[in-house]
């Protein structure tokens, strides 16, 4: 079942998910009662739950931007994005040797954001760097 498609039916069915949701929070026991029992299991499920950062191009450009800006140690007066790929997961980590030219541009699709690397070349005042960009987690390299 796609997203939209599980939107629509909580749409379409709101009264009768609503129904269901309240009776199984009550299970037949009065409120408090049953607000400390899933209070409770709310606390043991988060230590299960990790939180990831996804980020479409443009959220991951403005994180690679700000990494070139770190590494320089000032704000360049130029700036320019010369090229932009993805990499998937299971590709090799050494981002100096990943090939921009193979790589398609443009939007991807959101269901897969958890599983790429977005890539850049990045020219400021003249020097061109490449930054890595995977979640909230970046590396840049000094390019020729």
């Amino acid at each position: 079942m796609s997203l939209p498609a599980f939107i629509t039916f909580l749409a379409d069915n709101a009264e009768a998910i609503g129904a269901a949701a309240l009776a199984t929070f009550y299970a037949g026991k009065n409120l408090e009662d049953s607000w400390n029992w899933w209070v409770e299991k709310a606390k043991l499920l988060s230590g299960y739950r990790k939180r990831s950062i996804r980020l479409n191009r443009n959220g991951a450009a403005i994180l690679a931007v700000e990494e070139v800006m770190k590494e320089r140690g000032d704000t360049p007066a130029t700036l320019k994005m010369l090229g932009y790929g993805i990499g998937n997961m299971g590709e090799a980590d050494d981002l100096a040797a990943f090939d921009i030219g193979d790589t398609p541009s443009g939007t991807t699709d959101t269901l897969f954001l958890a599983f790429i690397r977005h890539v850049f070349d990045i020219e400021a005042d003249g020097q061109v760097y490449r930054v890595g960009v995977e979640g909230s987690e970046v590396e840049i390299v000094k390019r020729k």
